[in-house]
C-alpha cells in the first residue's frame, strides 16, 4: 500500500510517497478504500514539525473490509470520517466503525470529505 508520509519537519518538500503495511481492521474496526483525502492548514503544521507519520485527518472512500462486531457497514459502503489518529494521505486506513458516517449517493466524495470540517466551522 502506498501512502503519504512525512520523516522530517519542513515544507512540502518533506512529503514523500512511500510503500507500507497494509492495514487490516480489528475488531469494531472498518478498512477503508480512501478516494479523496482533505488537505487542510492543521496538515502544514503537522508536517512542520513533524508530528504525525501519515497526514490526513479526514477523507471519503470505500469500506473495503469490516472487522469483527461491526454492524451498519458493509464492503461497498461509501463513507466520510474525521479522525485524530491522521493516516488519511494513504491509498488505504483503518478507522474505528463509530468513528465513520455513510455518505449518500446524492454527494460527491469531494464534498463529503470536506464536510465534516469545513461543516464545523
Amino acid at each position: 500500500m502506498r501512502a503519504i508520509v512525512v520523516n522530517e519537519a519542513g515544507g512540502p518538500e518533506v512529503l514523500e510517497l512511500r510503500e507500507r503495511p497494509a492495514p487490516r481492521p480489528g475488531p469494531g474496526e472498518v478498512l477503508v478504500d480512501v478516494r479523496v483525502a482533505g488537505v487542510n492548514f492543521f496538515e502544514t503544521a503537522l508536517r512542520r514539525q513533524a508530528l504525525v507519520e501519515v497526514p490526513g485527518a479526514e477523507g471519503a472512500g470505500v469500506v473495503a473490509e469490516t472487522g469483527e462486531g461491526v454492524h451498519g457497514f458493509a464492503p461497498g459502503d461509501r463513507v466520510a470520517w474525521l479522525t485524530n489518529s491522521h493516516g488519511s494521505y494513504a491509498e488505504r486506513i483503518v478507522l474505528p466503525a463509530d468513528g465513520v458516517v455513510p455518505v449518500p449517493d446524492a454527494v460527491d466524495d469531494e464534498t463529503a470529505a470536506a464536510l465534516l470540517v469545513q461543516g464545523l466551522s
